[in-house]
């Protein structure tokens, strides 16, 4: 039983991680600049999205990485 929830935990991961990536690339790809789609994830942030503040600090991250490699 430990070890099937063990699983689960890793897969949600795994899933949480793929989606950050993707809509990081979004948001870089749908705003003409990096401030811009900052403000986007803020306003997503005080939406009725009520996610994890880890959530939107990896988003972040991955922002960033995405602005300073292009």
């Amino acid at each position: 039983m430990k070890r099937e929830i063990l699983k689960q935990f890793e897969e949600l991961e795994d899933l949480v991680d793929n989606e950050i990536k993707n809509i990081a690339n979004k948001l870089m790809e749908e705003y003409s600049s990096y401030q811009e789609a900052i403000e986007a994830l803020n306003d997503y942030y005080f939406s009725k999205f009520k996610l994890d503040d880890h959530v939107y600090s990896e988003i972040h991250k991955k922002m960033i990485a995405l602005s300073t490699n292009s």
